[in-house]
């Protein structure tokens, strides 16, 4: 699908973004958009959204490792 649409990632991160800015989402939607944001290149904000995963949570440990990768 990102063939025929090259902007599909970028919405998607930005309103998977604005959904969990607005206090609607869970860790596993969180280590979603970091993989979203690192995908698109976008490093600095996949780490930053990898960082917001709290560490006892399912994805805790790969939004981790992740956010150690995207640095």
């Amino acid at each position: 699908a990102e063939a025929r649409d090259p902007g599909a990632r970028t919405r998607a991160a930005a309103a998977l973004g604005a959904a969990l800015a607005a206090g609607v989402g869970t860790p596993d939607d969180q280590f979603a958009l970091g993989r979203l944001l690192a995908r698109g290149g976008r490093w600095r904000e996949a780490a930053a959204a990898f960082a917001r995963v709290p560490a006892a949570a399912g994805p805790g440990p790969a939004a981790a490792y992740e956010r150690a990768h995207a640095l």
